[in-house]
This record gives structure tokens, sequence and C-alpha cells, in this order.
């Protein structure tokens, strides 16, 4: 029978433990397959509020001009028209910015969770 002795069983278990796949090495792989995951995220979202502010600016822009407008008019009938026109524009405008936002987010969370699930 052979004698172990406790250096020889510290170089098998650091043998073994070389030997065994731990995962660290896919896991700089993961990492970084998940950082680039997330940079394209962080891009979309960025893009994607960037639209919606040059939206928003925009419909404030068109519903000023249209109040001021509006307020030019001399019938008081009209004047109310135009200004409630104006209002319920920028309202719908505004409706429909949310919603694709809203959209647009959503499409960048799905996106992002089946790339990182592309990356283990």
């Amino acid at each position: 029978m052979k004698k172990f002795t406790l250096g020889t069983i510290a170089l098998v278990a650091l043998a073994f433990v070389v030997a065994t796949p731990t995962g660290k090495a896919s896991a700089a792989t993961d990492v970084a397959c998940v950082q680039t995951a997330v940079g394209v995220r962080e891009s979309a979202i960025m893009s994607a509020v960037t639209t919606a502010q040059s939206v928003h600016t925009q419909a404030l822009n068109t519903r000023a001009s249209a109040l001021q407008s509006a307020w030019g008019i001399t019938d008081k009938t009209a004047r109310k028209e135009a200004v409630k026109s104006a209002w319920s524009t920028y309202k719908a405008t505004m409706e429909t910015n949310h919603q694709t936002r809203k959209s647009a987010h959503q499409t960048i969370k799905e996106t992002f969770k089946q790339s990182k699930q592309a990356c283990h």
C-alpha cells in the first residue's frame, strides 16, 4: 500500500482544480458578451430618448405657433375653437409620443434579454 503525503495530495488536488472546468474561462467571455449587449442597449435607450425629446420639442413649437395664431382671431367662438384644437392636437401628439417611446423601450428590453441569454 502506498503512503500519500500531504504534498502529494495537494498536487493531486491542484491538478484536479486545473483540469476541472470551473466556468471562469467562459465567465470572461460571458462578461464581454454582456458588456457588449449593455452597450447596445444603452445606445438604443439614448436614441429613443433623443427621438422622444425631439418629438416633444416639435409638439411644443407647433402648439406655441397654433396658440399664438388662435389668439390673433378676433371672433370669440372661432378663437375658442382654435385654442381648443391647438391643445387637443398637442395632447394627441404627446400621447402618441408616449406610446412610441414605451414601445421602443419594451423592444429594447426584449432585445437585451435575448442578447444576454445568448451570452450564456
